[in-house]
């Protein structure tokens, strides 16, 4: 019997080629979305670390609603490609729903840019806006009340 020999430049390789293969079949405003959440938390790091604010549950709760995002994408991904009959061949969904979130994560780097003390400029006015214009961030409600039996 053969044993196998573990080859770690032909294992990076097949992982490298699943990655390409797998970003390459994402749709272009998919893949603008994981670079600027990328970004998101890459400028967020920076910003706390600048003010001495680095919180692991802000952390994690930051990358929680961006796990969240992505399943939202993922399934209006899913279901745009499974319902096709229905809603035509080529329907946008997951692109239309990750432009919507690209704006909301760079309104994102955008306020860290400003908490690290970056002269925004002319962007200043368009964030003004942004925050005027946004409904307000919302707390998860407390559980739902037990439902009574019906009888």
């Amino acid at each position: 019997m053969t044993m196998l020999k573990f080859d770690p430049p032909a294992t990076l390789g097949a992982a490298a080629g699943l990655l390409v293969g797998l970003w390459l079949g994402l749709g272009v405003f998919v893949q603008a979305l994981l670079v600027v959440m990328v970004a998101d938390v890459v400028t967020g790091l920076i910003a706390a670390g600048v003010l001495g604010t680095i919180s692991s549950a802000a952390s994690l709760r930051g990358l929680a609603k961006k796990s969240v995002q992505l399943i939202l994408v993922m399934v209006v991904a899913w279901l745009s490609a499974n319902l096709n009959g229905y809603l035509g061949d080529g329907f946008p969904g997951a692109d239309a729903v990750a432009g919507a979130f690209i704006i909301t994560e760079l309104i994102s780097i955008l306020e860290n840019a400003q908490r690290v003390g970056i002269n925004l400029g002319p962007l200043d006015k368009v964030l003004a806006v942004a925050r005027q214009t946004q409904p307000p961030p919302s707390r998860p409600s407390d559980p739902l009340p037990p439902v009574a039996p019906h009888g």
